[in-house]
């Protein structure tokens, strides 16, 4: 299961709280009708310092920089490396940005630009 959570910051700390926030988001599961506590085999907590620590995803966000803002989309990092010739980028944190349909359009976005590239 997948949750969203907030990105890191100094007003919480991961190491100390992730079990508590994996435990609350059961509760509230549960509290709408699908509790699953007691069919969990195993459990692993992967928080936002885990997404920065293993994939070096800025502060942890699953989805890359906020997109609260009407620039947000324009920020993204392009797809095609400046200045490094046959690098390119696609995913969450890329344009055009977060969700399945999103990460598959930049994928198609990157592979296109690397057909073009290779002709």
């Amino acid at each position: 299961m997948l949750v969203n959570a907030p990105a890191l910051s100094p007003k919480w700390d991961w190491d100390q709280h992730a079990d508590a926030y994996a435990s609350l988001v059961l509760e509230r599961l549960a509290r709408r009708g699908w509790d699953v506590r007691s069919q969990i085999e195993v459990q692993r907590v992967l928080t936002p310092l885990d997404l920065a620590r293993h994939s070096g995803a800025w502060r942890g966000a699953l989805y890359g920089a906020s997109s609260n803002n009407r620039w947000a989309a324009f920020r993204r990092p392009h797809n095609r490396a400046a200045g490094i010739h046959g690098l390119y980028f696609c995913g969450g944190t890329t344009h055009p940005g977060g969700g399945v349909p999103m990460v598959t359009l930049s994928g198609k976005v990157a592979s296109q630009m690397l057909l073009e590239d290779t002709r």
